[in-house]
């Protein structure tokens, strides 16, 4: 198949970008997802903001203002990452019979990104939306009329350097930390201050735990001054609480090592996730998952986490949230819990790979074809 994915948040990416520096669910999974299916023999193309293009890992990547845009041939599909709006533009371009336009997006439906599907007109020029959770899409049927044979769950994944993090026979208990180690991954507003507020608690219940926090606006490409005029006071008081160490954002490459060895994801969300491919990197690293029962979060976990309902009452939330964590240290720590990280990494390694999910898609898209 020849398919080309848009993306118009304007930032400097390309295929490459995910190894060497943090990057946003969205569009990392953008990178995944076409690095999978140039490597399964398809050619792909994706346009961003990048200032270097060209072909990298089998994917040729455009700039907005690249001239082989008038050039490129024929495509199966034309998608559009996370926002609405460029639907008619995009139908203007699809050869008519052939090329397929589809919206994919990890929003929830009242972000502003995909307003524009209130204009029946923008609707119209797309074959196929896609959903990253079936909760994500229940909420659009709310707010959208969309035909519902036009909509489908294609959901995100894992890094490629979290698969098979654990030979077969491998001891998942054996690679953790000596000590309770709690990882916060997400991005401070989405359930930072909250963590900060359970921490001394989970602290003084259990003394020797450690809290490494791994959280900036750097994924969302904002840059490093903008960051510390909004976060300041959240890193300070991170790292003025004890047994806490702040290390900002990583890339995957270099945050997998520490999920391997952590005890739990400690993940108090207060953020609406329609999926949360940290909660799937977790699964895979063999973290235990403490977090809240909102959103997709529930469907992504697949059974495997302590969800913790109602975020929105603190007074509640938090005790709550703290007896959670206490209770999955002490299950590592009991050395019992083996089998079932086993089991839920294995789970996340069958079903939350780039690889399948490009597969589903050739899939999808072919069968939108048929449907002509």
């Amino acid at each position: 198949m020849r398919l080309l994915f848009l993306d118009r948040s304007g930032w400097d990416f390309d295929v490459r970008t995910p190894l060497t520096q943090p990057m946003a669910g969205t569009q990392s999974g953008l990178c995944y997802l076409a690095a999978a299916l140039a490597q399964r023999g398809h050619d792909v193309w994706t346009v961003t903001a990048t200032t270097q293009p060209g072909t990298h890992l089998g994917v040729h990547s455009l700039s907005y203002t690249s001239p082989e845009l008038n050039q490129l041939p024929v495509m199966d599909a034309l998608v559009a990452i996370q926002s609405a709006g460029a639907g008619q533009t995009l139908r203007a371009a699809a050869k008519p019979g052939v090329t397929k336009v589809i919206l994919w997006t990890g929003d929830t439906p009242d972000t502003y990104t995909v307003q524009s599907l209130k204009d029946p007109a923008e609707r119209d020029c797309y074959d196929g939306f896609a959903f990253v959770s079936e909760w994500q899409r229940r909420q659009y049927h709310r707010f959208f009329p969309l035909d519902e044979a036009r909509t489908k769950v294609m959901r995100n994944a894992i890094a490629p350097v979290m698969e098979n993090m654990f030979a077969p026979q491998e001891s998942i208990l054996a690679s953790k930390s000596p000590t309770p180690a709690l990882a916060y991954c997400s991005a401070p507003f989405r359930g930072l201050d909250y963590l900060l507020d359970a921490f001394p608690e989970i602290h003084r219940r259990v003394p020797e735990s450690r809290l490494r926090i791994f959280s900036s606006l750097r994924m969302y490409n904002v840059p490093a001054d903008r960051d510390q005029a909004e976060n300041a006071a959240r890193y300070a008081r991170a790292n003025a609480t004890e047994g806490v160490e702040y290390l900002g954002s990583l890339p995957q490459p270099q945050l997998a090592p520490h999920l391997k060895r952590a005890w739990v994801l400690a993940y108090p969300c207060v953020f609406v996730e329609t999926s949360c491919m940290v909660a799937m990197e977790a699964m895979a690293a063999g973290c235990k998952i403490v977090t809240s029962e909102i959103g997709g979060l529930p469907e992504t976990t697949a059974g495997f986490a302590r969800l913790v309902p109602g975020p929105k009452d603190r007074q509640k939330y938090l005790p709550a949230f703290i007896d959670g964590v206490v209770a999955a240290i002490g299950e590592i720590a009991s050395r019992g819990a083996e089998a079932e990280l086993r089991k839920q990494s294995d789970f996340a390694n069958d079903n939350y790979v780039w690889g399948k999910r490009a597969q589903e898609w050739v899939k999808w898209i072919a069968s939108l074809a048929a449907r002509g």
